[in-house]
C-alpha cells in the first residue's frame, strides 16, 4: 500500500463531524497536498470516480456520511436535513442542492437507519429488558415466598415436636409417680404386716370363775327338796332316819 492509501485512509477514519486536515496528513504521510485533495474529493482517478465526482458526494464519502448518520442515530440523535447538508458541504467543498438531502436519503435508504426503525429497536429492546427484570422479580418474589413457607412449616414441625415431647414427659412422669405410690402402698402393706401381732393356734379356755354345780339326777333333786325343812334360824330339819323313806 503506497503512501497516498495510507493518508486516504487516514482521512477516512476521522470521526464523524471532524474537519479534515488535508495538509496535516499529507506532511505526515509525505505526499503531496493538491493530489491527496483531489483524490480525497474524489477529482482524479477512473471514469467511475470522475462519475461519483459529478455527485454532491463520492461513494467514499457516501459511506463517512452513512456511519456518522447511523451513529447518531444508534444514540437516539438522528441528525435533520441541515445537518446532513452542514456534513455533506464540509466533506465535498460543495454546496448541496435544495432537494439533495431528500435524494439522497432515498438513494440510501437500505444503509442508514431510519430513527423509526431505531426507536422501534429500542423499544422492543427495553420491551424486552422489562420483562427480564419482571420475570426476575417474579422468580424473586416466589423464592421468597417459598423461603416464607418452609420457614412457617419448620416452625409448625419443630411446634408439633415440643408439643409431642412435652405429652411424653408428662406421660413419662405420670408413670413414674404412680410406680412410686405402687412402691409406697406395697411397703405401707409390709409395714402393716409386721406391726400386726399374730394370733395363738388354740384358743384358751375360759376358766369361769364359779364353779358350776354337779349335775344331779331329777329324781334325787326332787326328794331332797321336799326332804329339807327348815327351822326359824333356817337350819334344815330332818327326820329320824326311821321316817326316812
Amino acid at each position: 500500500m503506497d503512501q497516498y492509501e495510507l493518508a486516504l485512509k487516514a482521512l477516512r477514519s476521522l470521526k464523524p463531524g471532524e474537519t479534515p486536515n488535508i495538509a496535516l496528513v499529507a506532511r505526515t504521510y509525505g505526499v503531496d497536498r493538491s493530489q491527496l485533495s483531489r483524490r480525497f474529493r474524489g477529482v482524479s482517478g477512473s471514469k467511475e470516480a470522475q462519475y461519483d465526482n459529478q455527485r454532491l458526494l463520492n461513494e467514499e464519502q457516501s459511506r463517512v456520511l452513512i456511519k456518522w448518520i447511523n451513529q447518531l442515530t444508534e444514540r437516539g440523535l438522528p441528525p435533520t436535513n441541515a445537518m446532513l447538508e452542514n456534513f455533506a458541504r464540509e466533506i465535498s467543498g460543495k454546496e448541496p442542492g435544495k432537494n439533495w438531502v431528500i435524494w439522497w436519503k432515498k438513494a440510501h435508504s437500505d444503509k442508514v437507519q431510519q430513527a423509526r426503525d431505531v426507536i422501534s429497536q429500542k423499544n422492543e429492546e427495553a420491551a424486552q429488558e422489562q420483562a427480564r427484570k419482571d420475570d426476575k422479580k417474579l422468580q424473586q418474589r416466589r423464592a421468597k415466598e417459598a423461603k416464607e413457607a418452609k420457614k412457617i412449616e419448620n416452625a409448625r414441625i419443630r411446634e408439633e415436636r415440643r408439643i409431642q415431647r412435652e405429652e411424653e414427659a408428662t406421660e413419662k412422669q405420670r408413670l413414674k409417680d404412680e410406680q412410686e405410690l405402687a412402691k409406697l402402698a406395697d411397703l405401707q402393706l409390709q409395714n402393716d404386716v409386721i406391726s400386726t401381732p399374730k394370733a395363738s393356734k388354740r384358743p384358751k379356755k375360759q376358766i369361769s370363775t364359779q364353779a358350776k354345780p354337779k349335775a344331779q339326777p331329777e329324781a334325787d333333786l326332787e326328794a331332797h327338796e321336799e326332804a329339807i325343812t327348815t327351822n326359824r334360824r333356817g337350819r334344815a330339819i330332818r327326820p329320824p332316819t326311821r321316817f326316812r323313806d
